[in-house]
């Protein structure tokens, strides 16, 4: 693995928080933050001004293993529409996540 790749994995954090929603169920799975880790690459934009940026995200998991965002807040417009497409590529195993369940993360992004 090159020192990139593990700087960025390194600096990439992701903590699982809970919030209130009405009638929601808050989950916290470190499957899923695994998963996002390893496919949320570390933004180029970042890097080249050697920036830290955070994003967070409330999403859900549908039937077919899709992320469906529920909302996502960060002040970079830019870093919100990178994780935004960096989640919809992921494909989480259909059926191993009860639907419904609502996830909320913050992605830290800093170099080291």
């Amino acid at each position: 693995m090159t020192t990139t790749i593990k700087t960025v994995l390194l600096s990439l954090s992701l903590m699982m928080g809970t919030v209130s929603f009405a009638n929601a169920n808050i989950s916290e799975n470190k499957e899923i933050k695994n998963v996002i880790i390893q496919n949320v690459s570390y933004p180029k934009f970042l890097k080249d001004k050697k920036q830290t940026a955070a994003v967070k995200i409330s999403f859900m998991i549908d039937e077919n293993g899709t992320i469906k965002i529920l909302e996502m807040n960060s002040a970079d417009q830019n870093l919100k529409a990178h994780v935004n497409t960096e989640l919809k590529k992921i494909k989480l195993e259909q059926g191993k996540y009860l639907a419904g369940d609502i996830y909320n993360i913050n992605l830290i992004f800093k170099l080291v």
